[in-house]
């Protein structure tokens, strides 16, 4: 009888044994399943239609560049949206860079997702503001993630009578953020008329040319900082936006160099590429000029940040 209930105690220890070693197996794998991590940036997105080949670059960064999350083959719609609209577009590729960004303590990856829209046109601005992307894959499942401000001109513009001879910008650190302090640009009259200029824009809702500010003084170095080019001992990117009316005159077949410092929104934090449309008026004719959304810094929106400023996403791995 003993050794009957001694056989039962050791073949329950053993049975016990083996759930136990089985459990610490299936916690320990659970344990080692990594969670997809996706991260964006809110930030101002300025172009401008020059050809049919513009795309719209949006990055993020990753943890596990690998997942089919960044696949095109499995990719089957995508959009932009937010609470007032939602505009349909086409992945037209996906780079991804196998350059580190360390994130507490964890390397991760910037992807590139290159958007175009599904149409064209002759003359058409999209605004859109606090934009979320949507990508649905073929397990349908979605994922939908921040991305900030959306600006996108279509603008068929005739060949004008100004031409660009030159176009830089001067670099500095506003509230702890490298990023763009003002641009220098040469403007050249090539008609016989004297042409007035009327209006600075850039194309976003939350950075702007301060046209109270704009300088036709000599071009700036790179370096230089804003009020040192504008000959002040202070200048404040976070003052009030005012959109008043130019006229700066452009001498007929003269030229005229101009130093353009941004404002920016409490909500900005930097920007390095852009569309600036100029209004002028000759003989009598209003006339506009576009340059293109030329980066005038060469970095990633991921180069410079901090980590408060980061949209984390966390996602169950299903690879």
């Amino acid at each position: 009888m003993n050794r009957y209930l001694i056989g039962i105690r050791n073949n329950a220890l053993y049975i016990l044994l083996i759930a136990l070693v089985t459990t610490l197996t299936v916690l320990l794998l659970v344990r080692e399943e990594k969670e997809l991590i996706i991260i964006s940036r809110d930030y101002q997105y300025s172009i401008y239609h020059s050809d049919n080949y513009e795309s719209i670059d949006i990055e993020v960064l990753t943890n596990m560049p690998s997942s089919y999350h960044f696949n095109q083959d499995y990719i089957i719609d995508t959009k932009f949206y937010n609470n007032e609209e939602e505009l349909s577009i086409s992945i037209k590729d996906i780079t991804i860079s196998s350059n580190e960004i360390m994130y507490q303590d964890e390397p991760f990856y910037q992807i590139v997702f290159a958007f175009k829209l599904p149409f064209v046109s002759n003359d058409l601005l999209i605004e859109m503001e606090d934009v979320n992307l949507e990508i649905v894959y073929e397990n349908m499942e979605k994922v939908s993630i921040s991305i900030g401000e959306l600006n996108y001109l279509f603008k068929e513009v005739v060949p004008t009578s100004i031409t660009l001879s030159n176009l830089s910008a001067t670099h500095e650190e506003v509230n702890g953020y490298n990023t763009i302090g003002g641009i220098n640009l040469e403007l050249v009259n090539n008609s016989s008329y004297n042409i007035m200029i009327t209006d600075f824009k850039l194309l976003s809702k939350s950075v702007y040319i301060n046209k109270e500010r704009v300088s036709t003084n000599k071009t700036c170095e790179y370096q230089s900082t804003t009020s040192s080019c504008l000959g002040i001992d202070y200048y404040d990117f976070y003052s009030d936006y005012n959109d008043t009316i130019l006229n700066i005159l452009l001498g007929k077949n003269n030229s005229t160099e101009f130093y353009l410092p941004l404002l920016y929104n409490n909500d900005s934090k930097f920007i390095y590429e852009f569309v600036i449309v100029i209004e002028y008026e000759i003989n009598n004719q209003i006339e506009v000029m576009v340059i293109d959304d030329f980066p005038y810094m060469r970095t990633s929106i991921f180069n410079t940040f901090n980590e408060d400023d980061f949209n984390v996403y966390k996602f169950s791995n299903t690879d």
